[in-house]
């Protein structure tokens, strides 16, 4: 929405996102489809290409915020050694974890794990978990208000 409001207001042709897109990567779908939206970007007029957009708009569901996590994880480990891709998706977790609520176990999991196949295999079992979960793989994270009940964890039922 702030994207949108620059463009109406100054008339520029694009917007900067900033360090806000550390902790929120979807920040850039979301822009892009809030444009569109608007009227203000490449958006047809075929109400299936509105309901894409209007998707693409949502707040991600914590299923698809940790499928995120994973290829973070993937990505790093395809332009870093292993070691060095470890050390700073160990880093970078914290990022993540500010827009996610109360993950804890999902955030220490990655800080303490062995190597990044033992990071890999930890965030595979959220993801797995997540799919699974009705709140975690449909309810966009903005709609759970405050946080979730209890700290969010695979391993709890």
């Amino acid at each position: 929405d702030d994207a949108v409001r620059l463009i109406r207001h100054s008339g520029c042709a694009g917007v900067m996102i900033a360090r806000a897109a550390i902790r929120a990567p979807w920040l850039f779908r979301q822009a892009d489809a809030a444009i569109r939206l608007a009227g203000l970007g490449d958006a047809s007029s075929d109400v299936n290409d509105r309901h894409r957009w209007e998707a693409a708009r949502a707040e991600p569901t914590l299923h698809e915020k940790i499928l995120t996590i994973r290829r973070h994880i993937d990505l790093c480990a395809n332009h870093l050694d292993v070691r060095g891709a470890a050390e700073l998706m160990r880093q970078r977790i914290s990022w993540y974890g500010k827009s996610m609520g109360h993950v804890k176990s999902l955030k220490e999991s990655i800080r303490t794990a062995a190597d990044l196949e033992s990071m890999q295999a930890a965030v595979d079992e959220w993801i797995e978990w997540a799919a699974s979960d009705p709140e975690a793989s449909t309810t966009p994270m903005a709609s759970r208000g405050a946080g979730p009940r209890r700290d969010l964890d695979p391993s709890v039922s």
